[in-house]
């Protein structure tokens, strides 16, 4: 019998609850009832809402604005976190993947599970669905793990909200829940754990007296959804956003052990660092939640979307070695999200990504670098105004520039014999089979360079839509009819209807110099009689020469017709196509080689237009080098952390600028953020900082990178970060060691004995970021938070103990003979180490603590003074204390969060470095 618990307390028990927590509004909890799930608490949320979120206008951005969120559903939730025996359990079930976890050894304490990654979450979720005889809520094609048996990655992974079975919660499910549950004062928090672990429901929210526990401290919690931006409207049934955006991000809610109770707050979406799918932590965690999400809504930039599935059924390393390079990107326009979207094969990880606006978006043509995407408003047979537009390749979409003429379609690009890149479009992409029609319209062409439009010129009357040869001799299109445009002996044009006058569409002249035409019929009597074959409508690729002979015909896949081909640009005789399934959707695109009639499946979908596929050989001094290129300067993997990402970014920097660098900044997100090379006058310098960077990275970046590799080093800024002095962790080891360029130059003594000349070239052109996400990593990370602004609430974000120090210094010793190392290595180089104490919120200060990560004012003060002292054994050390524990010219303005600078406040910090540098050696 289905025992009732009533989640809707006496009323001074409620008011005691709402006191007790630091939400900001008063709430009416939802009926929990013992669900038949076992360990799972039923919740009626059916005609309920949550608000998500704050408008609270000092909380970070990422919670703005507050979103209010309905349920028509009701759902179950566990009790608590899953616990390391559950987790095992399932491991050892033999429903899960061989190998995943593989060292898990049988745990009888009632711990939460942690060091497990979203996807570890996800494989456990479908494990216990399997075990229940339920259909999986999530779906994928492979499973990678890393050294450890976690799962770093699910390719193809799919979330499946119809689906009756175990998942996580989403973000909305488990914050109306946690509002009935939210007393962080009386969880496992900094204050109450001593910083560490303890078993599930031993502490907080009445321990076992209430049905769900741990809802706030002991472990923050993985939930389903990616991140993404609120919107200000009520929202029904909310799962996420429609992806992580440029990074991948997913969302953790709940704080942990680590965290005061001050800084917990039920609205907080993620941790201190960037949180991917792969991230791992001791100190995050999950639960389960169980039931199917009707009609559900996710949001991209804000706006309610469908949601946009997609298969990668090609890897990268299929696609480069078809097109011969390893810079190869696939650009279309998705019908069921109405965006442009676009696979970048040479990115890592390999990820299909949106450009996120609302245009309208047909007939994509990547530009000759890759780097720009040209598109039209109108399409292919219809009459109807055009605009065109050409932006940046990238989620941004940034650049975005409008051609301004009356009208403007179908889009192409070439490069002239003078060296100048245009773009050749037509006036109207109507139906071509009136003659007069056709003649009506125009085709012309003009410059792009530098982000900028040039001054359109006309080439000749006619659409020819279908491409324009390189000598200008053959113009060519097809909206119904097979028209051409050729200049022959003495300049003389002839114009002609080729294919004997019958339909056909997808006219696309080849990018090589041959001046073959490909193309789509109807099921034509020409073309039947020249395949002997009885094909419906684009069941046939066909191919002409230069002189309207069909030279080819390809069939399409069975059960699939073609549709939207064209010719792959940078390599000769590969085309790119849409595949249409028997429902009429284009739900495939594929890549045809020519020369075989062989076919590469590159993404599935539900709706896929208009493919356009780029291809750029490698650079000449690459292609000849002897260097292995799966190895050298590949510094990021598919499964790589936010660290190595960012590393990846700053190690191409290294690379290029080494010989002529003269100054290097490099520490944690401190100076990552805080330091911009483009304000420091004193020296040429680069940043190579990236977030959570302890000593031990530093070290190691210095003694066999920035010292020994950099012939012009005058001078290293260094972050002095004391109150992450707590800690003795091997994060290079942890994070960088399996990446194969480290190995690699590891292996060849890190260039002791000379730097290859085209290690710069190797580096610009090995697997990197997506362009929109390696952006954000440039010289420094004053652009990442360049639109933040301000050290937030009071109290401030706590993540560590102001008493470590008192404790015990082991930790501190540890680092401060690393940093002794540090300079010990300039010293003997005659470099110069500028330590800088880079500035955080004075409330701090106001709080009992020095820093985000804990210490005392005393205790800083006194390591300060230790530090300093070095200066007398090494003469070449500087210290610059911008933070003069909290008590800074620094404004609210200057600041991104509580500890990080952003892009003005940069400026400021690396003015004032500058300037009391130059005061100190002149």
């Amino acid at each position: 019998m289905e025992k009732r618990l009533q989640a809707v307390f006496l009323m001074a028990v409620f008011f005691c609850l709402v006191c007790c927590s630091n939400s900001e509004t008063f709430f009416l909890p939802v009926e929990e009832e013992t669900s038949d799930r076992g360990g799972m608490v039923l919740v009626r949320s059916f005609g309920r809402s949550v608000t998500l979120g704050t408008e609270n206008e000092k909380a970070p951005p990422d919670v703005h604005p507050a979103m209010k969120v309905t349920f028509d559903y009701d759902f179950s939730i566990s009790s608590h976190e899953v616990t390391r025996s559950e987790y095992y359990s399932e491991v050892v079930s033999g429903r899960a993947p061989d190998g995943w976890m593989k060292d898990m050894t049988p745990d009888s304490g009632n711990y939460p599970m942690v060091q497990v990654t979203f996807y570890d979450a996800v494989l456990y979720a479908n494990a216990k669905s399997k075990g229940d005889r339920l259909d999986t809520v999530y779906t994928y094609d492979e499973v990678v793990l890393d050294g450890d048996g976690n799962c770093s990655s699910l390719g193809n992974l799919l979330f499946h909200p119809e689906v009756e079975g175990y998942r996580l919660p989403t973000e909305a499910e488990w914050t109306i829940v946690a509002e009935s549950h939210w007393n962080p004062g009386k969880s496992w928090n900094l204050e109450r754990s001593e910083n560490s672990l303890h078993e599930v429901c031993t502490e907080g929210n009445g321990g076992e007296s209430l049905p769900v526990c741990d809802m706030a401290g002991n472990v923050m919690e993985w939930v389903n959804d990616w991140k993404g931006a609120f919107t200000d409207g009520e929202v029904s049934n909310f799962v996420g956003a429609n992806d992580g955006g440029t990074m991948g991000e997913r969302v953790l809610k709940g704080g942990s052990f680590h965290n005061a109770a001050s800084s917990m707050r039920i609205y907080s979406r993620g941790d201190v660092y960037t949180v991917t799918s792969s991230t791992k932590s001791g100190y995050v965690g999950f639960r389960l939640a169980y039931g199917a999400i009707p009609t559900p809504t996710w949001l991209s930039g804000g706006t309610p979307v469908a949601k946009s599935n997609y298969s990668l059924l090609a890897k990268a390393e299929k696609v480069q070695e078809e097109m011969g390079t390893r810079h190869a990107k696939l650009v279309f326009r998705n019908i069921t999200s109405k965006k442009l979207a676009y696979v970048d094969y040479g990115a890592i990880p390999l990820a299909v990504k949106e450009i996120e606006d609302t245009l309208e978006a047909y007939h994509p043509e990547l530009s000759p670098d890759g780097e720009w995407v040209a598109f039209c408003t109108g399409i292919e047979g219809v009459s109807r105004q055009s605009s065109l537009y050409v932006r940046r390749l990238g989620v941004a979409g940034a650049n975005l520039v409008r051609l301004d003429v009356e009208s403007a379609a179908i889009p192409r690009w070439k490069v002239l014999d003078s060296g100048d890149t245009v773009i050749v479009y037509v006036t109207s992409a109507a139906n071509n089979r009136d003659a007069a029609v056709f003649k009506a319209a125009s085709t012309w062409q003009v410059k792009f360079s530098d982000g900028k439009f040039g001054i359109p010129e006309k080439l000749f009357d006619g659409a020819y839509h279908g491409g324009i040869s390189e000598d200008n001799s053959l113009a060519v299109t097809g909206a119904r009819l097979f028209h051409i445009r050729r200049v022959g002996i003495s300049d003389r044009v002839q114009e002609e209807t080729w294919y004997n006058g019958e339909q056909v569409c997808n006219v696309s002249l080849s990018k090589d110099g041959t001046d073959r035409s490909l193309f789509l019929d109807f099921g034509g009597k020409t073309g039947r009689d020249f395949t002997a074959v009885n094909y419906g409508v684009h069941g046939m690729l066909l191919v002409a020469d230069k002189t309207g002979k069909l030279v080819q015909g390809i069939p399409a896949p069975r059960n699939y017709t073609f549709d939207h081909t064209e010719w792959a640009r940078g390599n000769s005789g590969y085309v790119v196509t849409s595949l249409m399934n028997s429902e009429g959707s284009h739900s495939k695109i594929s890549l045809l080689d020519t020369s075989d009639s062989s076919f590469v499946d590159l993404l599935g979908g539900d709706d896929l237009w208009h493919p356009s596929l780029w291809a750029r050989p490698e650079p000449k001094a690459v292609a000849e080098s002897e260097l292995d290129l799966d190895s050298a300067c590949v510094y990021l993997t598919p499964y790589a952390g936010s660290r190595a990402r960012i590393m990846k970014v700053k190690m191409d920097l290294f690379w290029k600028y080494r010989e002529t660098a003269e100054a290097v900044a490099i520490g944690s997100s401190r100076s990552f953020s805080g330091f911009d090379p483009r304000s420091f006058s004193s020296l040429f310098a680069i940043n190579l900082s990236y977030s959570s960077q302890d000593l031990i990275s530093t070290e190691y970046f210095v003694r066999n990178y920035i010292v020994p590799l950099m012939p012009k080093l005058k001078m290293i800024v260094l972050s002095l970060d004391f109150d992450r002095w707590d800690t003795d962790g091997g994060d290079f080891q942890k994070y960088f060691s399996a990446i194969p360029g480290y190995q690699y130059d590891k292996s060849h003594g890190f260039w002791a004995d000379g730097v290859p000349p085209e290690m710069a070239e190797i580096a610009e052109n090995s697997p990197a970021l997506d362009s929109s996400e390696a952006g954000l990593y440039s010289f420094h990370r004053g652009l990442y938070f360049s639109t933040t602004a301000g050290w937030g609430e009071d109290p401030p974000s706590i993540d560590g103990s102001a008493s470590w120090y008192r404790k015990s210094k082991r930790k501190f010793e540890y680092n401060l003979e690393l940093l002794k190392k540090i300079l010990g290595i300039a010293k003997e180089k005659g470099v110069v180490v500028v330590g800088v104490l880079f500035p955080q919120s004075p409330l701090y200060r106001e709080n009992g603590v020095w820093g985000r990560y804990g210490l005392d004012e005393s205790s800083a003060d006194e390591i300060r003074d230790i530090v300093i002292g070095l200066t007398r054994e090494f003469p070449g050390f500087i210290v610059v204390d911008l933070y003069r524990n909290g008590q800074h010219v620094f404004e609210y303005g200057d600041f991104a969060n509580e500890d990080h600078l952003n892009l003005g406040g940069a400026t400021k910090a690396t003015w004032l470095i500058d300037n009391y540098l130059k005061a100190l050696l002149n």
